[in-house]
Parts: structure tokens; C-alpha cells; sequence
């Protein structure tokens, strides 16, 4: 009977040892994930600032005699960033919105100045 309890003794401690092992494995790569990698945070960070916005297509509204009310007009919003000009073609973005390039030059100073204020 004594060899057979030192078979379970040894057993005991092999499978002990085996679960310690895997546990050490994953608090190693969790500490590895949450604490060194910077992989994820910046997958998070992608994931939580990415901004959409979609606009409800709307159709016509008649009134009962068939008179036309309400349409869809398109509208646009252009927003130019005065650091990001830099090698633009500004007599070409000019002509595109109708502006001269004094018009342009003046709006692109108005937006460095609130851009630059405190």
C-alpha cells in the first residue's frame, strides 16, 4: 500500500504544480496586456473617439391639395484647418467657393486668432 500512496502523493503535486503554472501563465499576460502593451489602449481610444454623424433623409411634405411645403435642400459645412493648409492650393480653393483670396486670406487669420486665444 505504500507505493501506491506515494503514486497519489506524487500525482497530487504534479497537478498542484500544473494549475499554479497555468495561473502564473495568465496573471503574467494579463499584467503584459493591461500594463506594458499599448496596443489595446490605443484600439480603445480609436474605438471611443471615432465620430460619425449620419443625417435622417427626409422625403416631401405635401399638404391635402397636393401643394408642395416642405423640401430637402443639401447643405454643407466646410471646415479647413489653418495648419493643415500648408501647400494648398489656394487660388484653386478660392475659385471652388466663389471667395477671392483676400476673403480667403482674412477668414484663414480670423481662425488663427481663435484658434490661438485663450
Amino acid at each position: 500500500m505504500s507505493i501506491a500512496n506515494s503514486h497519489l502523493g506524487d500525482r497530487k503535486y504534479f497537478i498542484g504544480g500544473f494549475f499554479i503554472l497555468i495561473v502564473l501563465i495568465y496573471i503574467v499576460r494579463l499584467f503584459y496586456i493591461q500594463l506594458i502593451d499599448d496596443q489595446y489602449k490605443i484600439g480603445a481610444d480609436n474605438n471611443a473617439l471615432r465620430k460619425q454623424t449620419e443625417y435622417a433623409v427626409r422625403g416631401y411634405i405635401y399638404d391635402r391639395k397636393g401643394k408642395l411645403l416642405v423640401y430637402n435642400e443639401p447643405s454643407y459645412d466646410l471646415m479647413i484647418v489653418p495648419r493643415e493648409t500648408k501647400g494648398c492650393d489656394t487660388m484653386g480653393l478660392c475659385a471652388i467657393l466663389e471667395i477671392t483670396k483676400q476673403e480667403y486670406l482674412k477668414r484663414i487669420k480670423k481662425a488663427c486668432q481663435h484658434f490661438n486665444s485663450p
